[in-house]
């Protein structure tokens, strides 16, 4: 659980939320925006997990993810020492 409250929405956020392992999640301001709350945020990382979930790799350098009827990129990396994911998540504003 996190203990990120009155947040500002126009800065980036990074949150520690833990389904199946812990991940630090790194939120990018248009994230934020459109998903005030932890857990509405919490929702989008469990479909982001479900998706990791199904690439074998430890490393994602970049990935798109839709959630909600929006499209999202995020990188993910999980780092062994400290048994945790990190990941960054962000807005795709537009998509050619």
């Amino acid at each position: 659980m996190s203990n990120a409250h009155n947040c500002d929405l126009s800065q980036p956020l990074v949150e520690t939320h833990t389904r199946n392992k812990t991940a630090s999640v790194f939120f990018a301001p248009p994230v934020v925006e459109l998903f005030p709350n932890f857990e509405a945020r919490q929702e989008l990382v469990a479909a982001l997990g479900d998706e990791i979930n199904q690439i074998p790799a430890e490393v994602i350098p970049y990935g798109t993810l839709f959630f909600n009827d929006l499209l999202f990129v995020y990188r993910a990396a999980w780092d062994n020492e400290e048994e945790i994911w990190f990941m960054d998540i962000d807005l795709a504003t537009h998509s050619v």
